[in-house]
C-alpha cells in the first residue's frame, strides 16, 4: 500500500483547477447576464490571478516531495505504523480551501465592477476674492524676505487650507487687475501666485490703489448668485490712489464683507532698489532722503470697519490669513454646484472576506485521520 499516489496527486489537482477556472467562468457569465457590463478596476493584478495557479504549482510540488520523503523511511505498512493519524483526505481539503482563499483575494485586488449607481456630489461653500498689494513698498524688508513674499507664502498656505470654496486674486499697485478670476482650481491660483511681483506692474502705474482693487473685486463676484462673498485685502495700507472706505461700503452694501491684512511694522523699513536682479541701495524721495515705508494700520482699521470685516495685522511668525481663513469658514456655505453622475458598484469586499473567512476555516483544519475522508481513500492508489 502506497501512503500517497502521485497519478491521484497529479489528479487532484488538475480537478481542483478545472473547477476554479469554471467557477470564474460561471460566476463571471452570471454577473454579465444580470448587470450588463463588468469592469475591472485594476485589471494590472490580473497577474495576481496567474500567480495564484503559481502557487498551487508550489502546492502541488510540496506534495510530491513530501510523498518521496516518505518513501525513504521505508515500507508502506511501516509509514502507516508510524504516522497512523495522517490524514490524505484532510491535505487535500486544505489545499483546496488555501487555493480558493488566494484566487478569492487576488479576484478582489482585481476589483471587478458592475451594475450602476447614480451618485449624487454637491459643492458648496463661500468666495473668496483676495487683492494683493504689489505696489514696491511691498518690497520692504521687516518682513522677512519681504512684505510680498511674507503674503504670498501666506496666500500659498491659504489656498491648500480651502476645501470647495472658490477663490480669485487681483493684484494692484496704482490700478488693479485680475490675476486669478473666481475659481475651484487651487492649482491654477497657486500656478498664478508663483508670477506675482512688484515688476508685474508697470512703473507709471505705480502706488497704491485700495478702492480700486476692492471695486474691481466686487465686479469679479456673480451678484446674483447666493453664495456668501469675502475680500481680503493683503497691503501696508499706504493709500494714496482712492476713497477705499467708500469702496467697501458699497461692496458691504452687496453684502460682501472686507477684511484687512496690514503687511509692515509701525516703524517701516526702506523700500530695496533693485537693477537686473542687483540691489543697488534703497529708494530715495525728490529731497534725496531714503524712502521709510510705514503701515497705515488706521486706515485699513477703517477699511476693514467700512466693509464689516477683521483688521489684522501681520507679525513675523504670521500674517494672520489663517484666522481669517477660520472666520470665513464659520460663515453659512451656500451650495453651488450639485451634479449626478453613473458609477460602477465595487465588488471586492466580499471576496475580501470569503478569502479572509477560508484562511480561517483551513487553519482550524486539522491533517488527522477523519473517519468520513479516511474511507474516501482519495490518495491512496
Amino acid at each position: 500500500m502506497k501512503i500517497y499516489s502521485r497519478k491521484r496527486i497529479f489528479l487532484l489537482t488538475l480537478i481542483a483547477e478545472l473547477a476554479i477556472v469554471l467557477f470564474c467562468v460561471v460566476i463571471y457569465a452570471i454577473v454579465k447576464a444580470v448587470y450588463g457590463e463588468v469592469l475591472f478596476q485594476r485589471s494590472e493584478f490580473f497577474i495576481a490571478v496567474l500567480g495564484t495557479f503559481v502557487a498551487s504549482a508550489m502546492i502541488l510540488f510540496y506534495l510530491l516531495e513530501k510523498n518521496k520523503s516518505i518513501k525513504k523511511i521505508g515500507d508502506s505498512r511501516i509509514v502507516a505504523h508510524l504516522i497512523p493519524d495522517l490524514s490524505q483526505g484532510k491535505l487535500f481539503v486544505k489545499y483546496f480551501i488555501y487555493r480558493f482563499a488566494l484566487l478569492l483575494l487576488a479576484i478582489a485586488l482585481i476589483n471587478p465592477k458592475y451594475g450602476i449607481d447614480e451618485v449624487e456630489t454637491k459643492q458648496e461653500g463661500i468666495e473668496i476674492m483676495l487683492c494683493l498689494d504689489v505696489s514696491n513698498s511691498m518690497k520692504a524688508e521687516d518682513f522677512k524676505p519681504s512684505r510680498i513674499e511674507k503674503a504670498k507664502r501666506s496666500i500659498r498656505r491659504l489656498i491648500d487650507g480651502l476645501h470647495g470654496d472658490k477663490i480669485g486674486l487681483i493684484v494692484f499697485a496704482g490700478e488693479a487687475y485680475v490675476q486669478t478670476p473666481i475659481t475651484t482650481d487651487y492649482a491654477a491660483a497657486n500656478m498664478f501666485l508663483s508670477s506675482v511681483g512688484p515688476g508685474i506692474i508697470p512703473k507709471n502705474r505705480q502706488g497704491t490703489a485700495i478702492g480700486t482693487a476692492i471695486e474691481l473685486a466686487v465686479e469679479s463676484f456673480d451678484l446674483s448668485s447666493e453664495e456668501n462673498k469675502a475680500i481680503i485685502v493683503i497691503t501696508d495700507g499706504e493709500n494714496h490712489e482712492d476713497d477705499a472706505i467708500v469702496a467697501a461700503t458699497k461692496a458691504r452694501d452687496n453684502g460682501i464683507v472686507v477684511h484687512t491684512i496690514g503687511m509692515g511694522s509701525e516703524k517701516g523699513a526702506p523700500i530695496p532698489l533693485f537693477v537686473r536682479g542687483q540691489r543697488l541701495g534703497f529708494q530715495k524721495d525728490k529731497d534725496g532722503e531714503t524712502v521709510v515705508s510705514k503701515l497705515n494700520e488706521k486706515n485699513l482699521k477703517e477699511i476693514a470697519g467700512a466693509g464689516n470685516g477683521v483688521f489684522i495685522r501681520a507679525t513675523e511668525k504670521d500674517t494672520g490669513l489663517s484666522f481669517l481663513l477660520e472666520e470665513i469658514e464659520n460663515m453659512e456655505k451656500t451650495e453651488y454646484d450639485s451634479s449626478i453622475y453613473a458609477d460602477y458598484q465595487s465588488s471586492f469586499y466580499p471576496f475580501l472576506f470569503f478569502a479572509f473567512l477560508l484562511i480561517l476555516l483551513e487553519s482550524f483544519i486539522s491533517e488527522r485521520k477523519s473517519k468520513w475522508l479516511d474511507r474516501l481513500k482519495i490518495f491512496q492508489a
